[in-house]
């Protein structure tokens, strides 16, 4: 989830502030990660067949790499940041795409049929609730540190959690076997994605 706020809140400053890009830019990004958002539905059908643990490790691949790509930022030349950044961003937005609609289906899945409801919320309120808490903090503090931190510890965070879904999806019988018919797993993750927006 940090990944998620990560895009919203301290991408803006890190573009503004550290790599000294127009202001306007920050108005651009978050104009072109929104238009992206029209490809969730082509995006879950693009990885419907696998399990629900799988796109969810794949997310955090693609936010390692597109993190790696954020931290490449300080050292190209400045000619190039522009539409490097928005390459970055599309990258960085499709993470977002994969991980929202197979979370939220994976949440509703594992819920107990009577105690679902529950899941989902405490899911939300974790999820959100404390990321939104504790990521501005976190991250700030970082970047006091220096520039490239928060993408360094940012890719480390999501380097160890893919490892440690990999690894609960072998332990738990309930991940490992998460993977359906297509067109029911469709319909779980798109409903998932409308419960998302």
């Amino acid at each position: 989830m940090l990944c998620l706020i990560m895009l919203s809140d301290i991408v803006p400053y890190y573009l503004v502030n550290v790599l000294h890009l127009p202001s306007w830019i920050v108005g651009v990004e978050a104009t072109f990660s929104a238009t992206l958002l029209t490809l969730q539905a082509l995006i879950v059908r693009l990885v419907v067949s696998l399990r629900r643990t799988r796109i969810l490790i794949l997310a955090g691949w693609v936010w390692i790499g597109s993190g790696g790509l954020f931290l490449l930022a300080l050292v190209l030349p400045s000619s190039w940041l522009i539409p490097y950044i928005l390459l970055v961003v599309g990258i960085y937005t499709c993470g977002g795409l994969l991980y929202g609609p197979a979370m939220n289906a994976l949440v509703a899945e594992i819920g107990p049929g009577p105690s679902r409801g529950r899941y989902i919320a405490t899911y939300q309120f974790a999820a959100w609730g404390l990321g939104q808490t504790i990521a501005p903090t976190l991250f700030a503090s970082l970047f006091t540190l220096g520039p490239a931190y928060p993408w360094i510890v940012l890719i480390g965070l999501t380097f160890f959690a893919s490892l440690f879904l990999l690894r609960l999806e072998a332990r738990d019988s309930r991940l490992g076997g998460m993977r359906r018919s297509t067109s029911s797993t469709l319909t779980s993750c798109e409903e998932s994605a409308v419960v998302a927006d």
